[in-house]
């Protein structure tokens, strides 16, 4: 039986948001289950772009201090941070208000600059993994998620916030190799049983509905959410949203690796009655995410049919942040020329539908297209 405490959370104000997570800990057997006094601990927050709170794409820096605080009691050492998806991790952590909250707790910004080759003979797809030293520095990792939509995944939840933890150069790689949910979720849910956190408490006072995770819109779900079971918390997250658990890969294959549980009977809902904070208006495409490597279509036919980039030249400030994020070699997104006079140009028979650039540009100037045969069919 996976225990998930949902605590109703209505604002960001800390004592507020304080009080709600420490209330779900002690629901979940108190603070000194998870933190022992000099145990090295790294909180690990979803700053995947340095931008301001307000805008629902990173963890609220009021999240942040509050769990810190809470493990600090414990006389736990600890440190954080996360690998964003360009820049470098301490320049993530301005705007979103982690650093000063860090700052005044003289939290250690872990290293995710370098890494080690792990290899995880239990894996179900993937065995070795390249993973930042901030892991292996603690003796233990809490996961902060953002609770937001996904293009890819459907959700970013509990299991997808380890991705931060690869190195830069295996982020692409995997981006290159699995472009598709299914065979990207399976490579997630190993990468998360390897790294397994100890505990997850979910930022979704509000979330982001739409399209996430980046150029959604913030959407208020009042919710706190905290388990041991990422597979157990997405589920109660999907259902707080109208979204079957079944259609987000990483929770179908969850549950048939054994890394958690989604199935209600096998789930203890406590704190808050979860049926008052159900939002079924919450804007994400109610059907299963596709692995369209799996259809009889040639892979142009496939292309045909996957939604698409494509630039908004009116809103592009030509940052390059696509160009450089782009996995393929070569590149599937490039400048015409060196000086930058124009926005980049897609390569459509490059372009992989791994959503990078989409998700990574600071001034929303790309879009998803639905090709006109996907609309036909």
């Amino acid at each position: 039986m996976s225990i998930v405490a949902i605590i109703r959370c209505d604002s960001y104000d800390y004592g507020n948001v304080y009080a709600s997570v420490k209330r779900g800990i002690d629901l979940l057997g108190g603070i000194e289950k998870f933190a022992s006094p000099d145990e090295r601990i790294l909180l690990k927050p979803n700053l995947l772009v340095n931008v301001h709170p307000d805008q629902c794409i990173t963890t609220h820096p009021s999240v942040f201090e509050a769990v810190a605080e809470i493990f600090k009691s414990t006389g736990a050492r600890l440190s954080y941070g996360d690998g964003p998806g360009i820049i470098a991790p301490s320049l993530a952590t301005k705007k979103t208000g982690i650093y000063k909250v860090a700052d005044k707790l003289k939290l250690h910004l872990g290293n995710f600059h370098s890494d080690v080759e792990t290899h995880f003979s239990s894996g179900k797809q993937n065995k070795v993994f390249k993973i930042v030293k901030a892991v292996y520095e603690n003796d233990a990792v809490i996961s902060l998620p953002k609770f937001k939509t996904h293009e890819l995944t459907k959700i970013t939840g509990c299991v997808k916030n380890q991705f931060g933890c690869l190195s830069f150069v295996q982020k692409r790689f995997f981006h290159v190799k699995l472009p598709h949910a299914n065979e990207f979720s399976k490579m997630l849910l190993d990468l998360n049983q390897c790294i397994h956190p100890r505990l997850y408490i979910m930022d979704s006072i509000y979330g982001m509905e739409g399209n996430g995770p980046a150029a959604g819109d913030p959407v208020k779900l009042n919710v706190i959410a905290l388990s041991a079971d990422p597979i157990a918390l997405d589920t109660v997250m999907c259902k707080i949203i109208g979204l079957h658990p079944s259609f987000v890969p990483t929770i179908y294959y969850g549950h048939q690796f054994g890394y958690g549980e989604c199935q209600d009977h096998k789930i203890d809902l406590v704190g808050d009655n979860i049926n008052l904070l159900i939002n079924r208006d919450f804007k994400i495409e109610r059907k299963r995410a596709e692995d369209y490597h799996k259809q009889t279509f040639s892979d142009k036919m496939i292309q045909s049919v996957i939604k698409k980039p494509v630039i908004v030249r009116k809103n592009c400030k030509k940052c390059g942040n696509c160009t450089i994020v782009c996995p393929t070699d070569p590149k599937a997104i490039q400048f015409s020329d060196q000086l930058r006079n124009s926005p980049p140009e897609i390569d459509y028979d490059k372009c992989i539908r791994c959503y990078c650039c989409y998700e990574l540009c600071p001034e929303r100037a790309i879009n998803l297209e639905i090709p006109i045969l996907t609309n036909i069919i």
